[in-house]
C-alpha cells in the first residue's frame, strides 16, 4: 500500500470540471513530479493529495486512513503531523525571525520549548540557514527564503512534502540548489516529494512523472 492512494477523484469548480477521474498511487520514500499545462488541475490535485482541499467525488487513503471518514479536526491534524507544504512564494511570516518562522509548525506539538529550539537548530542546519535564524525574511535572499520555507515544511517530520512551482521565483543557480537540497532532504529524512512544476528538466529529477491534460491523467 502507497503512502497516499487516489481512486476516481472528481472535482468541479461551478461548471467546470477540473478533474475528471484521477485515480494515482503514491510509494513510501516516492519522488514523485506532477506536470502539465496551465489550467490542466495539477495544482487542484495537489491540494487534495495534501488535504488541503476535499474532491466531489472518488476515494482519497492518507497513510491508509479514508480522508472522507474523518472530522475536521482529524484532517487538519494530519496536515499538521504528516504533510509539509513548500510554495513558489515563501510565506514566511515578515515579521517574525526565521528561528520563528520554523518554530511555528511546532506550536501544536507536544515538544517542550526547549525540543522545539532544538529541532529548529537541527532543521535550520539541514537546509543551510543556521546562521541566519536571527535574520528576517527581507534579510535574505530568494533562494535563502526557499530554503527557510522547505525547513518550516519539514519541520514537524512530515511523511509527505508537498511542493507547488518551489523553484518559480529563482535564477537557475539557486534552482540547481533547492532541487539538490531536497534530493539530500529525501535521502536523510525518507519521506515522499510530490511536486508539481512546469520544469521538465526538473521534473526529470523525480522517480516518476504523471503528465496532466484536461483534468485527466495522460
Amino acid at each position: 500500500m502507497g503512502i497516499i492512494e487516489a481512486k476516481n477523484i472528481r472535482k468541479s469548480f461551478g461548471k467546470e470540471q477540473v478533474l475528471k477521474d484521477i485515480s494515482i498511487e503514491v510509494g513510501k520514500s516516492e519522488y514523485l513530479a506532477i506536470v502539465g499545462p496551465s489550467g490542466s488541475g495539477k495544482s487542484t490535485l495537489l491540494h487534495i493529495l495534501g488535504c488541503m482541499d476535499t474532491q466531489d467525488s472518488g476515494e482519497l487513503l492518507f497513510d491508509g486512513q479514508n480522508i472522507k471518514r474523518l472530522s475536521n479536526r482529524q484532517i487538519a491534524a494530519i496536515r499538521n503531523k504528516k504533510c509539509g507544504f513548500v510554495f513558489q512564494f515563501f510565506y514566511l511570516e515578515p515579521h517574525l525571525t526565521i528561528a520563528e518562522n520554523l518554530e511555528i509548525p511546532l506550536f501544536l506539538s507536544k515538544l517542550t520549548k526547549e525540543e522545539r529550539k532544538n529541532r529548529v537548530k537541527a532543521v535550520a542546519a539541514a537546509v543551510g540557514v543556521e546562521k541566519l535564524l536571527n535574520k528576517f525574511p527581507r534579510q535574505l535572499s530568494g533562494g535563502e527564503q526557499q530554503r527557510a520555507a522547505i525547513g518550516r515544511a519539514i519541520v514537524n517530520c512530515p511523511k509527505v512534502l508537498f511542493l507547488d512551482e518551489p523553484t518559480g521565483n529563482l535564477d537557475s543557480v539557486n534552482t540547481a540548489r533547492i532541487m539538490n537540497l531536497l534530493k539530500t532532504l529525501q535521502t536523510k529524512y525518507k519521506f515522499t516529494i510530490i511536486m508539481i512544476t512546469h520544469d521538465l528538466s526538473i521534473a526529470k529529477l523525480a522517480d516518476r512523472v504523471i503528465n496532466i491534460k484536461d483534468g485527466r491523467v495522460c
